[in-house]
């Protein structure tokens, strides 16, 4: 029963759904756990005590004695394969956030009203917050056409970087409630880092990046950089296209890199079951996080000087470390500093005459 490759125990159904996706990732990589619970209980009636009592009464005290006495096995195996789950849960990497977004996709399957993801304060290392978030109250109705009104002149433009799949609802919905609830209409596209950076934006936000945004080189996302990508491939600027629209529908296929520190071709010789997936490989970093995305950037590294961040590479390039440094030179448009720690791995994998021989280059070398 340990060895099954999806193990699952109701009590920690989503952790199982993430544990089992995460273990065949590699064969199925597009496995999809947000599904709409079936065959739940309706409830079982009245508490634990007052059941068991029930039962003991319905069954007498020998049955009932011989059949508890069966029950430690079951008991055993129950408490075997929940500590198992919890095992793989723990190797799940970004597992929390995950977990949130797998719970907020069931229930808008479901019908009901998603939870908010709500900014918090990071806690200390080795502590955990609860995952439970308010339910969000529906604006009122003339606050929706209101909205609906704004977006009418952009409708055509949103629909090329709207993914309903991704997303789980409709355009409409998107409109009048979720781009004001943080919720993103496309892996590449943050409505919450977009109004945020740019607290000019009055309108919704996806709708102003299509009209003024792209042509002003804003960026979409964190790990989208349009100003990089336009700088790197003149071809692209020279068509006049949007970035990042550009990126989704043709870049990504062409290994071109969305950001300085995510080197496509490096990523891919990382995880190679990124390559084997044929999805967008920024979009498949951003939700496997399965490998570190250029020689200069460690995921491992950075999480052990962060331990409080969810996604390292967004983390870091949220708190402006990213902005170039001083260097006496770059590896694949990164500036090189063994002072970083999440550079430290790949100046550590070198052998000290290596370092030593381009020492003038790259830096003085000091003695341990």
């Amino acid at each position: 029963m340990l060895e099954t490759s999806f193990l699952g125990v109701v009590d920690c159904f989503h952790e199982s759904i993430l544990a089992g996706q995460h273990a065949l990732r590699i064969v199925f990589p597009n496995l999809n756990g947000a599904q709409a619970p079936v065959n739940v209980s309706a409830g079982l009636g009245g508490d634990l005590a007052a059941r068991i009592d029930k039962f003991r009464r319905a069954c007498g005290e020998r049955v009932y004695a011989d059949l508890a006495r069966l029950n430690q096995m079951d008991l055993e195996l129950l408490r075997r394969a929940r500590a198992e789950v919890l095992r793989r849960f723990e190797l799940v990497p970004d597992r929390l956030r995950k977990l949130r977004a797998l719970e907020h996709r069931v229930q808008i399957l479901r019908g009901a009203t998603p939870a908010v993801e709500i900014e918090e304060e990071p806690l200390p290392a080795g502590q955990t917050r609860s995952i439970e978030r308010p339910p969000i109250e529906p604006p009122a109705l003339s606050t929706q056409l209101k909205r609906l009104v704004q977006a009418i002149p952009h409708l055509a433009r949103m629909r090329q970087l709207f993914d309903a799949n991704y997303y789980h609802g409709t355009l409409l919905h998107f409109i009048t409630r979720g781009a004001f609830e943080g919720r993103q209409p496309h892996s590449l596209f943050d409505p919450v880092f977009y109004l945020r950076t740019y607290p000019d934006v009055k309108m919704n936000p996806l709708a102003h990046y299509l009209k003024y945004g792209a042509a002003q080189q804003r960026q979409p996302h964190p790990l989208f950089d349009a100003a990089f990508y336009l700088s790197r491939y003149p071809d692209v600027r020279a068509a006049g296209v949007n970035p990042l629209l550009h990126y989704i529908r043709d870049g990504a296929s062409e290994n071109r890199k969305p950001h300085p520190l995510f080197q496509p071709d490096y990523y891919f010789a990382r995880c190679h079951e990124a390559w084997l997936s044929g999805i967008n490989p920024l979009v498949y970093f951003l939700e496997q996080d399965a490998a570190s995305p250029h020689p200069l950037f460690d995921c491992e590294a950075y999480r052990n000087a962060h331990p409080d961040a969810a996604n390292p590479l967004i983390d870091y390039v949220l708190r402006g470390e990213s902005r170039p440094a001083d260097s006496p030179f770059e590896i694949m448009d990164v500036p090189a500093n063994a002072a970083r720690p999440e550079q430290q791995p790949f100046f550590e994998s070198l052998r000290r005459d290596q370092l030593a021989a381009n020492s003038r280059r790259v830096m003085p070398i000091h003695a341990d």
